[in-house]
């Protein structure tokens, strides 16, 4: 365990395994807050089929201002695969 340098750190430390913990069980506050941020979460899987590959790193996902000003999460998967993740507006769930 990394030492911790004040009982503060200690604290928030404990806090954060904690509500991960609960997350992992599907219950709490970090459960509930990801389950209804998801609602509203569009999801879009992009296959390279031609002889370019996506990056992929260490820390692969970024997020970028688009045209319309809102926010478009990419994360390459593997180098055929990307993500695009964003907020669904629309109100289908899709």
């Amino acid at each position: 365990m990394p030492q911790l340098e004040t009982a503060a750190d200690e604290l928030r430390h404990e806090l954060l395994l904690k509500f991960y913990r609960q997350y992992l069980e599907d219950r709490e506050v970090v459960f509930a807050y990801a389950e209804a941020n998801l609602q509203h979460t569009g999801f879009h899987f992009l296959i390279s089929d031609g002889p370019t590959c996506f990056d992929t790193s260490d820390s692969p996902s970024f997020a970028f201002k688009r045209n319309d000003g809102l926010l478009q999460g990419i994360m390459p998967i593997t180098p055929r695969i990307l993500l695009g993740q964003g907020k669904c507006t629309d109100g289908t769930g899709v």
